[in-house]
């Protein structure tokens, strides 16, 4: 069998789909260990705020050793976090079942063809003064229609801003049915949890559909 030559096309992608791969380990990295330096961050900036308040060459030798080597006990406990930072290894990513590299690449093509603003905007918006005030016109409005929240058990997101959910189901909404967390699911859950979604959405399609039969 005549092997297809590779394509400048094919050349491209494969560049894009790098590149994705190394932006998305540099958010993780990110993501993850920025949490686990923050303890060392607080310790080494208040042994400077000391320090450029003058206050060790007022200290007796003895308090100032001891002080130091508080800081410094400080320091190695900071450190201790560090410990529990991983990514990803190769071997799992090449495992993962949820967004394979065909996937991938479908979305990797078609946000280098459209550009990622549309994915943006609503942080856009939340950052934009003038636009944000337009959000001010629905303020104390409520959903009225019957609604359903679904999540993933494991997804950050649903607890980014403490008591939101609570809110949500309590003045937000006042036809709320239910709300459901995935178990096995983080911010993708059509990708990680497709046949749970579906089952999800399709039960509360019908009963909705029953109310108004």
């Amino acid at each position: 069998m005549t092997q297809r030559p590779i394509s400048s096309g094919d050349r491209g992608l494969a560049g894009r789909l790098a590149l994705s791969r190394l932006a998305t380990r540099a958010s993780m990295v990110f993501e993850r260990g920025w949490p686990l330096v923050l303890p060392l961050l607080v310790v080494v900036s208040l042994f400077f705020s000391l320090s450029w308040l003058g206050l060790f060459p007022r200290l007796p030798d003895a308090a100032r050793i001891g002080l130091l080597v508080l800081f410094a006990l400080a320091a190695i406990a900071a450190l201790y976090p560090l410990r529990f930072f991983r990514i990803p290894s190769a071997a799992e990513v090449d495992s993962c079942k949820w967004l394979t590299e065909p996937e991938l690449a479908v979305y990797t093509q078609e946000y280098g063809r459209t550009g990622f603003q549309g994915a943006l905007q609503a942080y856009r918006v939340l950052s934009d003064p003038d636009l944000n005030a337009e959000l001010r016109l629905f303020s104390g409005r409520t959903i009225d229609v019957p609604s359903l929240f679904i999540g993933g058990k494991s997804d950050w997101g649903t607890y980014s801003a403490p008591g939101a959910l609570d809110l949500m189901t309590t003045k937000a909404t006042t036809r709320m049915r239910d709300l459901e967390l995935i178990d096995g699911a983080g911010h993708w859950i059509q990708q990680e949890q497709p046949t749970r979604l579906s089952e999800l959405l399709l039960t509360f399609a019908n009963d909705v559909s029953k109310l108004h039969q």
